[in-house]
């Protein structure tokens, strides 16, 4: 009985020493490609990544993966056949693109093996193999490198083998497993007695070879799924209708197996569970008998083609009955993305079965993904699995695991190079890092930034916390203060570096004037750094008559009015007012920023702006090599979402006034207007305050009395409003017609701080909707979207256990999330069921399409440090701060009653993150309110153990769903 998928080579040993010199003396003493390639395998010679001292009297170990899921990579299926064209490859940037694409995904299917084929190697200044196997060494990939018959074979009938493109081959990739292929399926011409006998034979002699200059590689054999039908030869499976590989090729794979000549057989994937004749359970327990006192195990490929719906999931299944199988392997990578119902079924089960029981087989260290790096932290994380049963120690001392076999630790660095030796049960990692102490690492901006005068620019240096920093623009110093803002996009995790900022005022200048790039400086203890940031430029106001010089009209563009026949008046058309430098909004829900501002963070003060709507550009700004319009209406808005008119008609002032007014299940207006105008909203009175990342749109308490939709180049209003039937609105009016060229609709709300979301669309003939939710107390009927973050070719966080993606994580949560609540009797929709990645743009529009009563993102947290923990649920429009507060608390409860993290431990003292205000795309929706959740850190040890337990996912999904209907309940 097998106890562990590993494989000992110590006791190979005296084989491959007699097989050695068997096979020196066949091949001929002298032959320099074999004694370069033993030399290079034990150390005396050079080699790519450095030479390896092999030690006979030492244990050499290598595993193969536990619970194995692999896939075949192919050179003209999977990625481009390589062209070369006068001895140069001329589609070599499509080949590595394709390859990307596929490394990129590995992960979301759950794939931590790789087969490909030494016959796609090419030359041609770049070899896709190369390529592959650097690749799949930064993902932590096992690679089994398949040496086919018809690549090494020059005479079929005599069995002569080119020795030299093995050692060629496995010199080269250095895989951490050699299959030979194809062997089981030869057509001889002259067939004899004994050519079952020499076959199995020349198996043993190559994969020998392989062990010799490859000592810890392991050897494997691809072998037909019927040795023999038991009809025909005794000890035969119980099957029929197929070809056999000993009677119609000669192939003895049985003996191959029984005889330990080599590590592992692939059985060649050529059944489906439907098969009648010949049954893939009858084939597979045959095959687990014949190896169940062997040393080798079977891996199983699986056809891709055509498999039935639950083809992938019934397979996997049935492996994991069978203690001589370690696992399985795809066919095809693209055959895999393309039998879509199947993959969805496979991932759906994998995120299941991976999250119930990811219990490593080996040590494998997710982080950091290179053995070789350079910090300029003083401290390091190393995060990853090994065996619960066995210690894991690093430089002696043991570390941590989890229940799981998870662990993360955080290991103080010396000034340069530091070693770190990782051992478990029987395997060494050893990983150098050095510490090199940068006091100034990033900028900002590093794009180009041209504004007017007075415009304040924002500059930001990511720096030695005890350094002093500052910036020179032009002759102007700015002194730049620690600050607990980030502008680097890095986790809030412990680290030396803090962002330190200051604030640059543009000169008003009456011409355009370069004021040159950004000098930023750091010191600290008499060490200096300087960085080098983006291009300053300061405009004069704008001049209309070079207008044409500055246009960026998207080269796609679509008018709303060549969409719809609206009767409207348009920019367009003259309206004997004269022209003026305008804009027509081409983005439904086009994102504005403050125009006073030069970055284009994010702000709840700021509503998007309808397709169609019209407005004057006083000005144009670029931040970071991003250009904006600034508008009249004293907003900017992205240049690629607006069409510029240079000589755009301008429009008479706006006239509104009410057409309807009715409450139903929720409070609608509709509004005739003149043209498409400006829009802006505002609930008041509400406090905020700084908080996370120095944003300063926090809220303590949702306090909103009111909310005052403003229509700009508004001079008439008529009309009253209907509210009966609302239980949210006490009344509303018009206030302010004419002041400033605007008029107000001020919603009263009945109950302050009670405010469920609003709507402003257009009907089909060009009249404004408005709509306010009305309040329910119960869940029931109500509309509740989740939206499971990342997905497909983005997988989102990858923590400690490398197979486990967040994406994954967060559509299992997410399913959950829906049971739940359809339980209590909400209606959900998702914005993905399967391994999919909708745009952000899509998120939004699809729950903007069907306004829901409320917006739930699912994701899971992720550091560079292994020492963050615990949950935070974050908001933006502060309607949205009541609901983020519900599901927090949920999700604290459900930490501390199910012990997601032990008691009394670190992780435990950080379970409650807090809520918080930060502009995530998917959190900036008006219509609900909408909350991103993170329900804990998969790059710690203790939270991820937890996080990856099946009851816990169920008590993390109840949080959030209790969380909604508490939300509901008490708001």
């Amino acid at each position: 009985m097998k106890q562990e998928t590993k494989i000992i080579l110590k006791k190979f040993m005296p084989v491959f020493i007699i097989a050695a010199v068997t096979i020196v003396f066949a091949w001929g003493f002298a032959s320099g490609a074999f004694q370069k390639a033993v030399s290079v395998f034990r150390g005396t010679a050079d080699a790519p990544g450095g030479a390896t001292t092999v030690n006979t009297d030492v244990e050499l170990e290598n595993v193969l993966p536990k619970d194995m899921h692999g896939v075949w990579l192919r050179a003209g299926e999977d990625f481009p056949q390589l062209e070369i064209k006068d001895g140069a490859a001329v589609n070599e940037e499509a080949v590595r693109a394709a390859i990307d694409e596929a490394f990129a995904s590995f992960g979301g299917l759950y794939i931590d093996t790789l087969f490909v084929s030494a016959a796609d190697a090419k030359t041609g200044g770049f070899d896709s193999l190369n390529y592959i196997f650097a690749a799949a060494k930064t993902k932590n990939l096992y690679c089994v490198l398949a040496l086919p018959a018809s690549f090494l074979m020059s005479d079929v009938d005599s069995l002569a083998c080119s020795n030299e493109k093995i050692v060629q081959a496995v010199q080269s990739y250095r895989p951490d497993a050699v299959m030979l292929s194809g062997f089981d399926s030869l057509i001889f011409a002259n067939p004899n007695e004994q050519t079952a006998a020499k076959l199995t034979a020349k198996i043993a002699e190559l994969c020998n070879i392989i062990k010799t200059i490859a000592p810890g590689t392991l050897t494997g054999v691809s072998a037909a799924p019927v040795w023999a039908h038991k009809s025909e030869q005794e000890g035969g499976s119980d099957t029929a209708g197929t070809k056999q590989a000993l009677k119609d090729f000669y192939a003895d794979t049985r003996a191959w197996g029984q005889n330990d000549l080599m590590d592992f057989v692939y059985i060649t994937p050529e059944l489906t569970m439907a098969d009648e004749k010949t049954s893939l359970a009858v084939v597979t327990e045959w095959w687990n008998e014949t190896l169940r006192k062997s040393n080798a195990y079977a891996v199983l490929g699986i056809r891709t083609a055509d498999a039935p719906e639950t083809e992938f999931v019934e397979q996997l299944a049935l492996l994991s009955q069978l203690q001589s199988f370690c696992g399985s392997v795809f066919d095809s990578y693209q055959g895999l993305l393309g039998n879509e119902q199947a993959k969805e079924k496979y991932l759906s089960h994998m995120s299941t079965a991976v999250a119930a029981n990811p219990k490593a087989g080996q040590l494998n260290i997710s982080r950091p993904t290179s053995k070789k790096t350079v910090t300029s932290e003083s401290t390091i994380s190393f995060m990853g699995t090994a065996d619960p049963a066995y210690p894991l120690y690093c430089n002696g001392a043991e570390i941590p695991k989890s229940s799981l076999g998870l662990f993360s630790v955080a290991l103080q660095l010396r000034a340069g190079e530091n070693e770190f030796t990782f051992t478990h049960n029987g395997v060494s990692l050893t990983y150098t890092v050095t510490y090199k102490l940068d006091i100034l690492t990033d900028v900002y901006p590093t794009g180009k930034t041209e504004a007017g005068g007075g415009t304040i620019i924002p500059l930001s240096a990511l720096a030695y916390k005890e350094a002093t920093v500052y910036a020179m623009v032009g002759k102007t110093k700015v002194e730049l203060l620690p600050s607990e803002q980030n502008n680097f996009g890095q986790s809030a995790a412990p680290s030396d570096f803090v962002t330190f900022t200051g604030n640059f005022a543009m000169p008003v200048t009456s011409k355009k004037t370069d004021l040159g790039k950004i000098s930023f400086f750091a010191s600290f203890n008499g060490v200096e750094d300087s960085m080098t940031g983006g291009e300053i430029t300061v405009l004069p106001e704008l001049d209309p008559e070079n207008i044409g010089n500055i246009i960026q009209n998207p080269t796609n563009y679509v008018s709303l009015y060549t969409e719809k026949n609206l009767p409207l008046k348009t920019a367009y058309q003259a309206h004997g007012l004269g022209t003026a430098l305008m804009c027509e909004i081409l983005k439904d829900f086009a994102e504005t920023t403050p125009a006073d501002a030069a970055d284009d963070k994010s702000s709840p003060l700021y509503r998007p702006l309808l397709k169609g709507t019209f407005d004057y550009v006083t000005s144009i700004a670029t931040y970071d090599d991003e250009m904006h319009y600034i508008l009249a209406s004293g907003r900017k808005v992205y240049a690629k979402d607006v069409k510029i008119i240079a000589d755009g008609n301008k429009l008479p002032a706006n006239n509104l006034s009410v057409q309807s007014s009715k409450t139903k299940d929720e409070t609608e207006f509709v509004i005739k207007t003149d043209w498409l105008v400006p829009v802006s909203a505002l609930l008041s009175p509400q406090n905020y305050s700084v908080g996370y990342q120095s944003r300063p749109f926090n809220v303590q308490s949702f306090s909103g009395q009111y909310l005052d939709l403003t229509f700009y180049y508004t001079a008439a209003a008529t009309g009253s409003f209907n509210v009966r039937g609302s239980n949210v609105i006490e009344s509303a009016k018009w206030i302010n017609v004419g002041v400033n060229g605007t008029a107000t609709l001020r919603i009263q709300l009945k109950t302050a701080g009670h405010f469920y979301g609003y709507a402003i669309t257009l009907t089909d003939s060009g009249e404004y909707k408005i709509t306010v939710k009305n309040r329910d107390a119960s869940l029931k009927n109500k509309v509740i979207f989740l939206d499971a973050g990342h997905g497909g070719d983005d997988p989102g966080a990858i923590g400690v256990y490398s197979t486990i993606y967040e994406s994954h994580q967060n559509l299992l949560i997410a399913k959950k999330v829906k049971v739940q609540l359809e339980s209590m009797g909400a209606m959900v929709l998702m914005t993905r069921e399967g391994d999919t990645n909708p745009s952000l743009n899509d998120r939004m529009l699809m729950a903007r399409q069907r306004q829901p009563d409320a917006f739930v993102s699912i994701h899971h947290d992720a550091s560079t440090s292994s020492v963050n923990s615990g949950t935070h649920t974050f908001y933006y429009t502060a309607y949205s701060m009541p609901l983020a507060q519900a599901i927090q608390s949920n999700m604290v409860n459900a930490y501390v009653k199910n012990q997601i993290v032990p008691k009394n431990s670190s992780e435990y003292a950080q379970i409650d993150q807090k809520i918080k205000f930060y502009p995530f795309a998917v959190t900036r929706l008006e219509e609900c309110p909408s909350v991103l959740v993170e329900c804990g850190y998969l790059t710690n040890a203790a939270n991820a153990n937890g996080l990856l337990t099946a009851s816990n996912q169920d008590a993390i999904a109840a949080a959030i769903a209790n969380g909604v209907k508490d939300y509901f309940k008490n708001n």
